[in-house]
């Protein structure tokens, strides 16, 4: 399972804001940038896939996917978080489940012991 704490702590740690795909180049890089042009916050990467024939569609969908990664970080880290604490749940569960279950179990063993064994009374004489 990924590293939650670490993936929140980087999170914090990049830049604020929105990232979006800031435009195409010549070249058919694309740049992930943070912000808006109202509210800027700088160029986060920029995309290509390292040869011109393939750069502008790998490209841009290595930007869209950097761009829309940041944006579904919280959520994604918020339902990982609530799932390890389900599970830490389920298995305390399980755990008190298995104490009840060896206690029962218990129980019913000495219960049937001394049935088959009887009490004495029924070798006293009355």
């Amino acid at each position: 399972m990924a590293d939650v704490k670490l993936l929140r702590e980087l999170l914090a740690k990049a830049s604020p804001g929105a990232w979006n795909i800031s435009g195409e180049q010549f070249s058919g890089s694309v740049r992930v940038s943070a912000g808006t042009p109202a509210n800027w916050n700088g160029l986060i990467a920029t995309c290509d896939a390292g040869d011109y024939a393939r750069s502008k569609a790998e490209g841009r969908a290595n930007a869209e996917l950097i761009a829309a990664m940041h944006e579904a970080l919280p959520e994604l880290l918020a339902i990982a978080e609530a799932y390890e604490a389900m599970t830490k749940e389920r298995d305390e569960w399980k755990a008190r489940a298995e104490t009840l279950g060896q206690l029962v179990a218990e129980r019913n063993y000495r219960d049937s012991a001394g049935a088959s064994m009887g009490d004495g009374r029924e070798n006293a004489k009355w």
